[in-house]
């Protein structure tokens, strides 16, 4: 059996293209509305707060696509350097640190833009993938960020179950 290209596969998919509206780059999370995040924040019970992101750039490496590479981090600006005397304090006794990252968005924690995956000549809503050269003119991460993300949800921690399962399998 042949594969399937993905519009053979995608042919019967229910469709929001033009839902919104022809200019419309956020898709789905249309249905966030004012009246939507209300209803979330109403469901709150607990103050807990939890990062659901994954450090970037670690000593062991991180999850990413075996065709991209790791992120690289590199301290640009540091105590070593006033110590070693190549930099000095500003006015005042003021020092800083920084740094740089260089990676593939895509390829650890992150939100996707409707315009970073698209089959055949169209990204979402209709718009012409060429849109996507030198940067994402439509559908990038921007109108996401734009509008928000705040809504009501479940966390499933699969995780910590299966390892407690495995533990217990293990006492048994």
């Amino acid at each position: 059996m042949a594969d399937k290209t993905i519009s053979e596969v995608l042919k019967d998919a229910p469709r929001n293209w033009g839902r919104w509206g022809a200019n419309d780059e956020i898709g789905a999370l249309n249905f966030l509305t004012s009246e939507e995040v209300l209803r979330g924040v109403k469901a709150v019970k607990q103050g807990r707060v939890f990062m659901l992101g994954v450090p970037v750039a670690r000593p062991q490496g991180d999850p990413t696509h075996p065709i991209r590479s790791q992120p690289i981090h590199t301290l640009t600006m540091d105590e070593g350097f006033y110590l070693s005397g190549r930099a000095k304090p500003f006015p005042g006794g003021l020092k800083y640190s920084d740094d740089v990252i260089t990676m593939f968005p895509q390829s650890t924690t992150q939100y996707d833009a409707l315009g970073h995956a698209w089959y055949g000549d169209h990204l979402y809503n209709g718009y012409d993938p060429k849109t996507t050269i030198g940067g994402l003119q439509k559908c990038s991460i921007q109108p996401i960020a734009e509008h928000g993300i705040v809504g009501r949800g479940i966390l499933l921690d699969v995780a910590a179950l299966k390892v407690r399962s495995i533990s217990t399998e293990a006492r048994a």
